[in-house]
């Protein structure tokens, strides 16, 4: 008997509706985490998963029982059949029966079977439990989100700790122009930049995507700018957040050349310097290193005693590591990607 059989002798497998959504987030509530902001914010859920009467989870229903034992949300990239990748988001199965062992990682395999994935990729993998699982038994590539940051000039850090701005010197950069997109300017410049093969190829995001992501969010304001050099174009995608009486910025998506964000330091300092940001971080993966420390920024690492935080909903002055697993080779990974900026506070 093969896997699949295995498990289709036990449960029914389905991409969920409309009508599953109470069900979905009352299991949330159960079985992943009391109260969590995708358990009592149905806004915020059909903001990330509502598409239409489909929503974006694949669903394991007890054949004996009928009941609900595991569920994996998903977020397509794009509504391109060819370029068809996803982000997953809420990942769990019951601890609470017995279930067949690897059901977790059968909804993976239903989810590639029922959505047609051309590559389905994960932000924020679990580094003892999904990460292995994953590079063992579905041959993914499993990777630590690199994270990057640039000081402002501050003698004392609030947000930051254990930081040294004696880095951070009067470099000059290129003169480049710059301004804040509004969402027809957005779509003019991405059909641009996606027409000269300056946009990303994996995961592919079409321009939907990124409006549904940046200009539609139900509670985040992003800020959206157009960087132009001497010979190219880009676009950064900003978030600021206020801790403590101080204000950082993050770097959330980029779209363009990786080389272009090696002549865009100029735009970081203005920012720094206008509006008194105490930092700017940057995690991604798969981006030119070379080209994010031109443009001025120091890499955190593991093993770093400097602190640039994550968590800021509620706030958590530590490092956080960000795990991915992906198919493809090429994937490049952002800290908007996924459901990694999303909130955990119901507003």
């Amino acid at each position: 008997m093969s896997d699949g059989n295995k498990f289709d002798k036990y449960y029914d497998f389905r991409i969920a509706t409309v009508n599953d959504i109470d069900m979905i987030m009352q299991f949330i509530d159960m079985h992943w985490k009391k109260d969590h902001i995708m358990a009592k914010d149905r806004r915020l859920f059909e903001y990330q998963h509502l598409y239409g009467e489909k929503v974006t989870f694949i669903l394991a229903f007890s054949k004996e029982t009928s009941e609900l034992e595991a569920i994996l949300g998903y977020i397509p990239t794009s509504s391109n059949i060819q370029k068809n990748d996803v982000w997953t988001a809420i990942w769990k199965v019951r601890d609470d029966h017995n279930n067949v062992p690897m059901l977790g990682l059968e909804l993976v395999k239903r989810l590639e079977k029922l959505e047609g994935c051309r590559n389905i990729i994960i932000v924020g993998a679990n580094p003892k439990t999904a990460v292995p699982v994953m590079k063992v038994m579905m041959k993914y590539h499993t990777d630590r989100m690199k994270h990057y940051y640039r000081l402002g000039d501050w003698e004392e850090f609030k947000i930051a700790s254990n930081v040294d701005n004696k880095n951070n010197t009067n470099k000059k950069y290129p003169e480049i122009l710059w301004k804040q997109l509004d969402e027809s300017n957005f779509i003019e410049l991405f059909s641009e930049l996606e027409k000269s093969g300056r946009t990303q190829e994996v995961p592919y995001k079409d321009k939907e995507y990124y409006i549904n992501r940046y200009y539609k969010h139900p509670y985040y304001l992003y800020k959206v700018y157009k960087i132009e050099t001497e010979n190219d174009i880009c676009i950064v995608i900003l978030k600021e957040v206020e801790i403590q009486g101080r204000i950082i910025s993050r770097i959330i998506d980029y779209i363009g050349n990786q080389s272009c964000f090696s002549k865009i330091g100029m735009f970081f300092s203005e920012l720094l310097k206008n509006h008194k940001y105490e930092y700017i971080d940057f995690y991604c993966l798969n981006f030119d290193d070379k080209s994010i420390c031109e443009a001025g920024f120091v890499e955190r690492t593991e093993d770093d005693s400097a602190i640039i935080p994550n968590y800021m909903e509620p706030f958590l002055q530590e490092n956080i590591e960000i795990y991915t697993c992906y198919k493809n080779g090429k994937c490049v990974i952002f800290k908007g990607d996924a459901d990694q900026d999303r909130p955990n506070i119901i507003k």
